[in-house]
């Protein structure tokens, strides 16, 4: 499945045209590496994702066939952003 259409079906974006985008643009990461929407995503793979100024890493458990329900997101990815990120964005919000 390509990285954007995993990206939309797993509920990180709301729309796949916003995946592209981010894709493009080089917010979106494979094991470190930049990629075009058109990647192909595969399990165990590492995903880092720039959105609202905060660096979320993802784990691929699988890869779903269509958009999932959001009781079903955890299913397909493990969440291993560290807690530090969302700290970070609170205190922007204090400044």
């Amino acid at each position: 499945m390509r990285i954007d259409k995993y990206l939309w079906c797993i509920r990180i974006f709301k729309t796949r045209t916003i995946a592209t985008e981010a894709c493009k643009k080089g917010h979106v990461k494979i094991d470190d590496a930049n990629c075009k929407p058109s990647k192909e995503v595969y399990g165990n793979e590492l995903i880092g994702i720039r959105k609202n100024q905060i660096n979320y890493k993802i784990k691929v458990l699988d890869v779903p066939s269509n958009r999932v329900g959001a009781k079903l997101v955890d299913l397909y990815r493990k969440d291993l952003t560290p807690k530090e990120e969302f700290e970070k964005t609170e205190l922007l919000k204090i400044l």
